[in-house]
């Protein structure tokens, strides 16, 4: 599972450079990202590394920033890991 999240960061920030992420146990990882480049990054997720199903769009509400904070949850079933890309 570690070379599988490797080589996902690899791909991303090659492609990503202002993504940030953060690594979790198991088979998920995190990526903060700017707004604008959600489509772009969704996309390369889906067409070039196989995270075909979009399991999730979630929205926190953060009250006392005055701001939300989206979050798309996708799956690869080949690899069986979850990415999170958050704005």
């Amino acid at each position: 599972m570690q070379e599988i999240k490797e080589n996902l960061i690899n791909h991303i920030k090659a492609n990503f450079p202002d993504a940030t992420e953060k690594e979790f146990d198991g088979n998920r990882l995190d990526f903060n990202v700017d707004k604008q480049c959600i489509p772009s990054i969704l996309t390369y997720l889906k067409d070039r590394l196989g995270y075909i199903h979009l399991s999730h769009i979630a929205c926190v509400d953060w009250l006392e920033e005055g701001e939300f904070e989206i979050i798309f949850i996708v799956w690869s079933p080949e690899e069986k890991m979850k990415v999170f890309i958050r704005t």
